[in-house]
């Protein structure tokens, strides 16, 4: 028997993962990507893909261009910040409705613990999901399986209720002790989700939004809103800045042949310009006296495109007043 396993790489995850499998069940493991977590960034930007826990491959699926018209109009709201849950778990197992109709699998787990998270983690709310999914009954969520309706599975009696628990909340404390008496190890630091839930985060996607709209917003272009300082220069440029030397390799792995500006000692601060509607006069310029702005030494700026440079300006700094009128 197999079952599709949605999984995060935290703790809850880990857990689902292995009393799954000490049912004889095999797991076949997914990470749903939607772009806006810290793993989603790290990975598109250094360009990795193969995933393991547990010593089980993990299948990592890109849903970044589906999610994007539900982060721009979704359907049950938003959280507190620019956070769609409720239609992004629809999206997720809808998605892992499909894998589950692909290969061959019984059931849908998820390492989900009722009440963890207010919007998304209440009975009520789960069970709407499933439904609007096409999947209800079919998701089994093995932490919180004996405070939660029964599955499928579970009133076909095929599942062991040794491995089903009666989690629910936010305290961590059985969890842990879970993973002490079965192994695992290390355990997962927890934080580190979903980026939409950061009111910083979210501010400066709301900007990009407004600047972008839906077809220009990119996943290169929301990995960049993840690093530095962001200015945006009126409907002309997006301009990130570099805040410490791994801001400015990172912006340096996004570039591809988008304009790049930094002191040409390259002591100081690089700048990615992104321009959607093609080069504008004077911008080059002003970014450049933004990168002067945040530079100890007065020298010139390169300006450089696909590794080549193209131009080499001797900008003025420009005044605190002025950046901040940019600053996002």
């Amino acid at each position: 028997m197999k079952a599709i396993g949605l999984v995060s790489f935290g703790l809850d995850s880990l857990l689902a993962c292995h009393f799954v499998a000490a049912q004889g069940i095999e797991p076949l493991l997914y990470y749903l990507a939607i772009g806006f977590s810290k793993r989603d960034i790290h990975s598109f930007i250094q360009g990795r893909t193969k995933q393991r826990i547990l010593g089980r491959a993990v299948a990592a699926v890109n849903l970044f261009a589906r999610f994007k018209p539900i982060l721009f109009q979704p359907a049950h709201g938003y959280g507190k910040n620019l956070n769609p849950c409720i239609d992004c778990k629809i999206l997720m197992l809808r998605t892992a409705g499909r894998l589950m109709v692909q290969q061959g699998a019984e059931f849908i787990f998820t390492g989900e613990v009722k009440g963890q998270r207010p919007m998304s983690q209440m009975p009520g709310t789960l069970a709407l999901i499933e439904r609007r999914a096409g999947v209800a009954g079919k998701v089994l969520r093995p932490l919180s399986a004996k405070v939660l309706p029964a599955t499928e599975m579970e009133r076909r009696n095929v599942l062991d209720p040794r491995f089903l628990f009666a989690i629910s909340g936010r305290e961590r404390k059985r969890q842990l002790a879970m993973a002490r008496e079965v192994g695992i190890s290390p355990v997962p630091a927890p934080g580190g989700g979903c980026l939409l839930t950061d009111p910083r985060f979210s501010q400066r996607l709301k900007r990009a939004m407004h600047f972008y709209g839906a077809e220009g917003l990119t996943q290169r272009i929301v990995c960049a809103l993840r690093l530095g300082r962001q200015f945006f220069f009126h409907h002309q440029a997006h301009a990130v800045l570099g805040r410490n030397e791994q801001d400015n390799t990172l912006l340096a792995k996004l570039a591809g042949n988008t304009p790049c500006l930094f002191p040409e000692d390259q002591k100081g601060p690089m700048a990615l310009v992104f321009m959607p509607q093609g080069p504008a006069s004077g911008v080059l310029e002003t970014v450049a006296a933004v990168v002067r702005s945040y530079s100890d030494n007065d020298v010139p700026v390169v300006v450089t495109e696909a590794g080549r440079v193209v131009q080499r300006l001797k900008p003025v700094a420009c005044s605190r007043e002025t950046i901040k009128q940019w600053l996002v």
